[in-house]
């Protein structure tokens, strides 16, 4: 097996060989994130950073890349890495967030100090761009961790009209994103922190988008 994995990378290696810059390498790294091959993606993710260790986005496709591998400790290091050195960079910040998030709906006990970071993010998307999908979605989960839920639904159909595709984005996914293992952990998380899970919490938020566009058109 050993032999077997050496030999993969050998091979890699090889077929990287004409890479000549970080950009070489992000573009390799692409394709074979794309083609889910993690764990080469990740080996060419960190030869791009080697070639320019100031790149923000190579850190954050490392840290996508280490998520998908089930890495989180690895991931929120490299997205933390992303954002200081951009901070601009929308997508570490909402990856971050997403990792904080579940983190924070993992707690027993809620800590300030990482509702507040939630929060900054949220408030540094929506600075940006008022409809931010991420930044209402933030928002939208604080409210409901706070047993704010009509504050909650507020802020989730503000995302909805922002990005209505996102409403039809699996449960696991988003469950996966924070870095929940499984979507069994997330339910139980989610429901401790809220008293619904997140199916029943959709229904309650799908129907008061209802009540609200029939108000509309009355």
């Amino acid at each position: 097996m050993k032999l077997a994995q050496s030999a993969a990378v050998l091979a890699l290696l090889a077929a990287a060989s004409g890479c000549r810059s970080s950009r070489d390498y992000l573009a390799e790294a692409d394709r074979l994130f794309a083609a889910r091959k993690y764990p080469d993606a990740t080996l060419l993710y960190r030869k791009a950073i080697q070639e320019d260790p100031r790149s923000a986005e190579a850190y954050c496709k490392l840290g996508l890349a280490q998520r998908a591998e089930g890495s989180y400790a690895a991931a929120y290091d490299s997205f933390v890495r992303a954002v200081t050195l951009n901070p601009d960079l929308d997508q570490a910040q909402i990856e971050l967030g997403n990792l904080y998030l579940g983190a924070y709906l993992m707690e027993t006990t809620k800590s300030d100090v990482v509702h507040q970071r939630i929060s900054n993010i949220a408030g540094r998307l929506l600075k940006k761009n008022p409809r931010s999908f991420a930044g209402l979605r933030f928002r939208g989960y604080l409210a409901l961790s706070d047993h704010k839920p009509d504050e909650a639904i507020s802020f989730f159909q503000q995302a909805h009209d922002a990005d209505p595709a996102q409403a039809d984005v699996p449960v696991l996914t988003i469950a996966l994103d924070a870095g929940f293992q499984s979507l069994a952990r997330f339910n139980r998380a989610f429901k401790a922190d809220t008293g619904l899970t997140p199916t029943e919490f959709r229904r309650r938020a799908a129907a008061g988008r209802g009540e609200a566009e029939s108000a509309r058109s009355n």
